[in-house]
């Protein structure tokens, strides 16, 4: 016996069903969308079945940051890139979202400062848009990078 087999239908006279938008409200992007049927709790409240599997509900936007994190990792060395410059430079290594923005944005800045002095350099520009086109990504899932830890007081 499941959960949802203690139900009993909603009175004729209440609305029984609905439909229910998952995802970002602010920017009515609704990664999943389904139609609800609802029913009454033997204790009174009123219970609605979204999906059959918690593997059908999207991804949170801290999940999909990390997945993003991973593969520029894969791709570019962009979480060993962070670390690597922290250590070097003393300062805390990169533990959330945040801290790793913070260090691709700052690598983006000076690649660009660079392939700007060599102009013939090929490498340079395009590594930049990429750290620029990670952090873009994971600003448009809300995240934003730290303060730059040396303009702290």
């Amino acid at each position: 016996m499941s959960f949802g087999d203690e139900l009993t239908e909603i009175p004729a006279d209440r609305v029984s069903s609905g439909f229910v938008e998952i995802g970002e409200f602010l920017t009515d992007e609704f990664e999943f969308e389904t139609d609800i049927a609802m029913g009454v709790a033997p204790d009174g409240s009123v219970w609605a079945k979204i999906c059959d599997s918690v593997d059908e509900l999207p991804l949170s936007p801290e999940r999909k940051a990390w997945d993003i994190l991973a593969e520029a990792e894969e791709a570019f060395g962009a979480k060993s890139m962070a670390e690597d410059r922290a250590a070097c430079g003393n300062w805390p290594a990169p533990k959330e979202i945040g801290d790793y923005m913070m260090w691709i944005k700052d690598e983006a800045e000076v690649q660009e400062c660079q392939f700007a002095d060599n102009p013939g350099e090929t490498e340079r520009g395009p590594y930049a848009a990429v750290l620029r086109g990670i952090h873009h990504e994971l600003c448009l899932l809300g995240f934003s990078a730290i303060r730059p830890l040396w303009e702290k007081k």
